[in-house]
């Protein structure tokens, strides 16, 4: 199929990308070395990743979406991103999106696991490049807001149901009480959690009004 890239063009992005962070590493991410800069822009370009909000978002130009470069209680500084990531449950990422959308012109949410899984399945394909455009992220899985488990009707005798506790009278229940979380950066399935559990939190809002 023409839409799909070439072995050649496949190798051609891995060398770039081994350029850029051999540049990254030998001047510093944003001392403004034309070099480091150029060929970070053209990787980026050839990913189709784009670095916005002078430097502290990263758009994903498939989905139109832009990602906060650092997760929840760190900060971009222009060159990395530093402090402390908040861990909290997924009523209080929630409600961290809410806080973040007060007074500020983008549209911040906390993404759904089906954002989670397209930005892990994209940064799959060019992993040389992850840690450049999410630096010193810590590992773990990030709060969605996706809470509903399954629309589809339980089969008490399913081994994995019967394993969980899961039948017909609780799955409701259940749905109020779980939501799924997912490390994007980790090439991991995601996975429904108790919403009391502690996770990070990744924002993104979408590029287009």
């Amino acid at each position: 199929m023409s839409g799909l890239p070439t072995r050649r063009d496949r190798a051609r992005m891995a060398g770039v990308l081994g350029l850029v962070l051999g540049l990254v590493l030998a001047v510093g991410w944003g001392t403004g070395h034309a070099a480091g800069d150029e060929a970070l822009h053209q990787a980026l370009q050839e990913a189709r990743f784009a670095l916005v909000d002078d430097g502290a978002g990263v758009l994903d130009q498939t989905t139109g979406l832009v990602w906060a470069r650092c997760v929840h209680g760190m900060r971009w500084t222009g060159r990395q991103c530093t402090g402390q990531a908040d861990r909290v449950t997924q009523d209080a990422a929630l409600q961290l999106a809410v806080h973040a959308r007060e007074g500020a012109s983008q549209r911040w949410r906390l993404p759904h696991v089906a954002d989670l899984r397209r930005l892990a399945n994209r940064l799959a394909k060019v992993p040389e490049l992850a840690p450049t455009l999410f630096p010193q992220s810590p590992r773990g899985p990030c709060w969605s807001a996706t809470s509903v488990i399954d629309e589809t009707a339980v089969n008490p005798y399913n081994y994995g149901n019967i394993q969980r506790g899961r039948n017909a009278d609780n799955t409701v229940q259940l749905r109020f009480l779980h939501a799924w979380a997912m490390d994007p950066l980790a090439a991991g399935e995601s996975r429904e959690e108790p919403k009391r559990t502690l996770h990070l939190v990744r924002l993104l809002y979408p590029s287009a009004p």
